[in-house]
């Protein structure tokens, strides 16, 4: 309870913690990316970040917090047997091989599943013209451009971050799904591409 519990949830919780702040900083990157495009026509998007959380994770989060907020108390036995009743549960459920737990684990641990990306698109004046919260309510032409920008913006940042004007690397190779597209949407998708610097 006092050594090895307290040590596994601290590194738990500073990596779930690492994870969370590494999303963030990518998106920053990422958005950088983007602001380099924005002397492309039609292209002036902004991508955020907000919590998702559903209630499993609220506590799971709830208990890492609690135990190890008195990880550094003297308990009294009472208290200690009660604080490893609760860190039991938590950690014979991370142990269970049942698919519910498997379940509860992977949703839990995986914090992409507790964040919800939020694009905006702005025109020249910087008026907001649109909101992405998913691909729900959209036409299938909106949904396909912003995929391809953020896909391209996404590639440049891999590839090039902010340092070079161009990917090191601008050869995108299509597969022949993309023959089936609409043409319209084939030749946004070229354009867009060429504009962040591929061939």
């Amino acid at each position: 309870l006092h050594e090895q519990t307290d040590q596994s949830l601290s590194v738990q919780h500073a990596k779930l913690e690492g994870e969370r702040k590494g999303i963030q900083e990518r998106l920053v990157q990422l958005n950088e990316s983007l602001r380099g495009a924005q002397d492309i026509p039609g292209i002036n998007l902004t991508i955020k970040v907000t919590e998702r959380m559903t209630e499993q994770v609220r506590q799971f989060r709830q208990q890492l917090r609690d135990a190890l907020s008195n990880s550094l108390k003297d308990d009294d036995p009472v208290e200690a047997e009660r604080r490893f009743a609760a860190l039991n549960a938590v950690v014979q459920r991370m142990g269970s091989q049942e698919t519910v737990d498997r379940n509860w684990r992977n949703l839990v641990l995986d914090v992409r599943q507790h964040v919800e990306f939020v694009a905006r698109e702005f025109d020249e004046a910087g008026t907001e013209v649109e909101v992405y919260t998913s691909g729900a309510g959209k036409s299938g032409g909106q949904r396909q451009k912003l995929t391809a920008t953020c896909l391209a913006a996404a590639l440049k940042y891999q590839l090039g971050g902010q340092e070079q004007p161009w990917p090191v690397f601008s050869t995108v190779v299509m597969d022949e799904a993309f023959d089936k597209a609409d043409a319209d949407f084939t030749k946004m998708t070229m354009n867009i591409f060429k504009n962040f610097g591929f061939q």
